[in-house]
């Protein structure tokens, strides 16, 4: 379920979000909204199947966009026998033979290990569950858990800022929260998403939908506790690259 919902949320976010954060010279930057298609596409090499993985070890699902297929660079530059790196100053995925290796049509008995980067850790997120307002609950109006955090009208979600130790370049809590993050990359979203879950809510695919028919957002999507917009929290993509938006449409007291 976890990874199902991992898919998702890449398919809805990151594809726009890099678009934002990725560019190169004479190549076209800024943001689009892309329908992936995962169809089970295999990779082979020589007939040898592929499983491609990223640097943490975890399986990336090749996929197409409107007929062209995309493929993860780093397993297939690691199935070639090369190295790969990403260098952020310039955006350049940079492709290296190993040992002298050179990429031909002949197989090559042994291929030289790729070293594997060391991942950035994530920031640890400490929060202190305290007892909801008493009130006369219902089964779907309940609220979760209340968490200390920055965004005094709603008590109930987690500060994205806090999870992720990011200022917020535009921040609006009068009648409902808004608030807009510039992220380094999507594993901020990622972390967040978690932090949402631990907390007992869960993606609430009716309200994204909604949202999506209305024509609003750029690629929403929606967590909420127990489907109850009440206690919901809207993740889009912002109008600038590498942008996240923070929206909570009703907050409470």
């Amino acid at each position: 379920m976890k990874n199902r919902r991992r898919d998702f949320i890449a398919g809805m976010l990151t594809m726009a979000l890099l678009i934002g954060l990725v560019g190169t010279a004479g190549a076209t930057v800024g943001k689009r909204t892309a329908e992936l298609d995962y169809n089970n596409i295999q990779i082979a090499l020589d007939g040898k199947t592929i499983t491609p993985k990223d640097v943490n070890g975890n399986i990336v699902e090749p996929f197409a966009i409107n007929g062209t297929v995309y493929l993860p660079v780093r397993a297939v530059g690691n199935a070639l026998g090369l190295g790969v790196g990403w260098e952020q100053s310039t955006s350049t995925v940079n492709l290296v033979h190993l040992s002298g290796n050179t990429v031909s049509q002949t197989p090559t008995p042994v291929l030289t290990p790729v070293p594997v980067a060391t991942p950035t850790p994530t920031p640890a997120y400490t929060y202190t569950p305290t007892p909801a307002p008493v009130s006369t609950p219902t089964p779907v109006q309940t609220a979760p858990v209340s968490v200390n955090n920055g965004y005094g009208g709603a008590p109930w979600i987690p500060d994205f800022g806090r999870v992720n130790g990011l200022t917020p370049s535009y921040f609006n809590a009068s009648t409902s929260l808004y608030a807009i993050y510039v992220v380094p990359s999507f594993d901020a979203v990622e972390y967040y998403v978690d932090v949402l879950e631990s907390v007992g809510m869960s993606y609430d695919k009716p309200f994204t939908d909604s949202i999506i028919d209305s024509g609003s957002g750029t690629s929403p999507v929606v967590f909420s506790y127990n489907g109850n917009p009440a206690y919901s929290v809207v993740i889009d993509v912002g109008r600038n690259p590498g942008e996240i938006t923070i929206f909570v449409p009703m907050v409470t007291g």
